[in-house]
């Protein structure tokens, strides 16, 4: 009678740790399966921040081309009106006074115009790196998400 109570006991004891294990196991598991999905979701919003910053880059190269070509616009008119006036005023005056007038009008229009284009293609050089290398940032976080979505499936 005591060997069967004892061997009750046993089987009872062995079944306790048995289900331990499995709930250890199935705890570990689904730990694991959250970082895995805690991983590909911080990844997608990383890649979703990423493309945000590239499309407000875009929007600011897209308005700084807007007024850069309303500016050009509104300085050749300028220009063109400045330049008439001075044509009217050349054909009266003498070659010296013409050499000051193209003097002025180089300083007045050309040397401005010169240094903007600097300026514009300096910025536009920045921007250029910027935004390739958000995509390819974006294209790596992309790749990896990938492999991560492989894997978790």
């Amino acid at each position: 009678k005591h060997m069967l109570q004892q061997r009750e006991n046993k089987s009872v004891i062995d079944l306790a740790k048995e289900a331990l294990s499995e709930r250890s196991r199935r705890e570990e598991e689904e730990s694991t399966r959250r970082k895995s999905e805690s991983a590909v979701f911080n990844k997608l919003d990383q890649a979703t921040g990423m493309i945000v910053g590239v499309h407000q880059n875009t929007v600011d190269s897209f308005i700084d081309n807007l007024l850069t070509n309303a500016v050009d616009e509104l300085a050749h008119d300028s220009a063109s009106t400045a330049i008439q006036d001075q044509d009217g005023k050349v054909g009266k005056t003498s070659g010296e006074n013409n050499r000051a007038i193209v003097s002025d009008l180089v300083r007045g229009f050309l040397i401005p115009e010169v240094e903007r284009q600097r300026k514009k293609n300096a910025l536009d050089m920045k921007d250029s790196r910027y935004t390739r290398a958000a995509h390819d940032a974006m294209v790596d976080t992309v790749k990896e998400i990938h492999s991560a979505l492989v894997q978790a499936i």
